[in-house]
């Protein structure tokens, strides 16, 4: 066998050697990612994990996804014990934003606008809401689930009864040519409804 040929084969033989080797350890590779992401191991694998598990059980998915991806701790969750409290204490931080638009659009009515008169009625509603929030986080803390439904279910008719308010006092003017248009609050209303909900959801996943 000439020298050329006994190298070419040698050569062949090494980057045939090195490929395999290359290929083996990519493989390990997607292998070891793979099974990080499906043990929570790498980071953000929690999030994506947990977070879609509880919002694919709520009715309100999108909000579910968009809410709870937005708030860091989700990364660091242990559990979906932990992705409900999470999603309650951003119910009980929108309800605190809620009461501060409700505050700063009563400077914007007269004192015999019927709309302040509403306003009045909401901020005592969704006072109510967040006590009701607070408290059942701790019920959520100590497993306490039926509890955390009860008060959960209470702010989430806070809301609805704030809405209404503006409903049945537009329903009683002869100038209000769209009852139904008239809350200021509307939006607000709905998608605290939609966070409380959602918490409601993912607690049934821990009974």
């Amino acid at each position: 066998m000439s020298t050329s040929l006994l190298l070419l084969i040698i050569t062949i033989t090494f980057m045939a050697a090195v490929f395999q080797q290359h290929c083996t350890a990519s493989a390990r590779l997607i292998i070891n990612n793979t099974a990080k992401t499906l043990n929570g191991d790498e980071e953000g694998g929690n999030q994506n994990l947990f977070v879609s598990m509880a919002c694919n059980h709520t009715i309100y998915t999108q909000v579910c996804l968009s809410s709870l991806n937005s708030d860091p701790r989700t990364q660091s969750a242990t559990g979906m014990q932990g992705i409900a409290e999470i999603a309650l204490d951003l119910s009980i931080a929108y309800g605190f934003d809620a009461i501060a638009s409700v505050d700063k659009m009563k400077s914007n009515y007269s004192a015999s606008n019927y709309v302040l008169g509403c306003l009045s009625d909401c901020l005592e509603e969704y006072s109510d809401a967040i006590s009701n929030l607070q408290d059942s986080l701790e019920a959520l803390k100590k497993k306490s689930y039926d509890t955390v439904n009860e008060l959960v279910s209470g702010a989430m008719t806070d809301s609805d009864t704030c809405e209404d308010g503006f409903k049945e006092m537009a329903e009683g003017r002869e100038d209000a040519d769209q009852p139904d248009d008239m809350s200021p609050l509307t939006n607000t209303n709905h998608y605290f409804f939609q966070l409380c909900s959602n918490v409601l959801a993912i607690t049934k996943l821990l009974v």
